[in-house]
């Protein structure tokens, strides 16, 4: 029996709620507060999706946003540090894949190169098993610091 369940959340306050619960909740990924409220402010407005256990609360949650009209771009996506790897953010990852399938070829992915920070090899290596291939680094779209890696995964 699953624990928990994932839900397309509509309301942009509850968007903002769920985002801000678990965002903060991560500072190793999030750890940057004027970063992490532009996630929090832009929530309300993409599609989102969010985990939740069987009393109501937030467990992670997803985010979307059209890149082309060709490719989804996962905009954010996070699970609560104590909720990893117990397949919440896999169920996220292939609820946003079934919405998108249906209107892009693609999905995307950015996140911090390879090297650079061990939570982010791990979040490389969650994507890959998940079927997304490396495409392209950018070195300095963010900063010299935090190269951009962009993982990218075919709809079918």
């Amino acid at each position: 029996m699953k624990e928990f369940t994932i839900i397309r959340e509509k309301n942009a306050d509850k968007k903002t709620q769920a985002a801000q619960e678990v965002l903060f909740n991560l500072p190793e990924w999030f750890g940057l507060e004027k970063e992490t409220r532009k996630y929090i402010d832009i929530a309300s407005t993409l599609p989102m999706w969010v985990a939740k256990d069987v009393e109501n609360k937030i467990l992670g949650f997803i985010t979307l946003s059209e890149t082309s009209k060709d490719t989804v771009e996962i905009h954010c996506m996070a699970v609560k540090k104590r909720y990893h790897r117990k397949g919440i953010g896999k169920l996220l990852i292939e609820s946003v894949e079934t919405y998108s399938k249906n209107n892009y070829f693609f999905i995307q992915v950015k996140t911090v190169d390879e090297g650079n920070y061990s939570v982010y090899d791990h979040t490389i290596r969650f994507y890959e098993s998940l079927g997304f291939k490396r495409l392209e680094v950018f070195p300095t779209l963010w900063d010299a610091w935090n190269p951009c890696l962009i993982l990218i995964k075919q709809l079918i």
